[in-house]
């Protein structure tokens, strides 16, 4: 493609532009080759312009970095529009997928539930950040807990005045 580099036996090459340059990728154009049976035209010249010298190779990069999201165990509950007085408050954690977010201390918290502030959601902006940390993964969902039971051999009569 036009603009393409490439080096053979110590020499850089540029793949021209159109139309010549749509050559380039034609085993008869091949860089600093000379066409064998062609009565050893340069077509190459056609497609390529010798841009300089190289020696030897680019150095590596080195890897990327990546954070260890810690296992969470089962999912929490997906995020979802809250409003007061059933608001998220600071330290509850959502899933988005299988990220566990957790809500930030206020002030940063009381946007947690707003609109715009989906966790993980960077489609419009970044602004879930200013509201939600991420926490970890998630594996499964949680189960949902039983129902609070009273013991009745345990009442102690009426209940007191205020």
């Amino acid at each position: 493609t036009e603009g393409d580099e490439v080096s053979r036996g110590g020499f850089v090459y540029e793949c021209n532009a159109l139309p010549n340059g749509l050559f380039c990728n034609t085993a008869a154009y091949e860089p600093g080759i000379d066409s064998p049976g062609m009565g050893q035209t340069p077509y190459w010249k056609t497609a390529w312009t010798i841009k300089g010298l190289c020696d030897g190779t680019i150095a590596p990069t080195s890897s990327p970095n990546f954070n260890t999201l810690p296992l969470m165990g089962a999912c929490p509950a997906k995020w979802e529009i809250k409003v007061s007085p059933d608001k998220y408050e600071e330290a509850d954690t959502v899933a988005v997928g299988n990220i566990v977010y957790r809500c930030k201390a206020w002030p940063q918290g009381g946007w947690c539930g707003q609109a715009g502030y989906e966790p993980g959601d960077s489609s419009v902006t970044e602004a879930w950040k200013d509201a939600w940390t991420v926490a970890g993964y998630c594996d499964g969902s949680m189960g949902p807990t039983s129902s609070p039971s009273f013991d009745l051999g345990k009442v102690i009569g009426a209940c007191p005045d205020d």
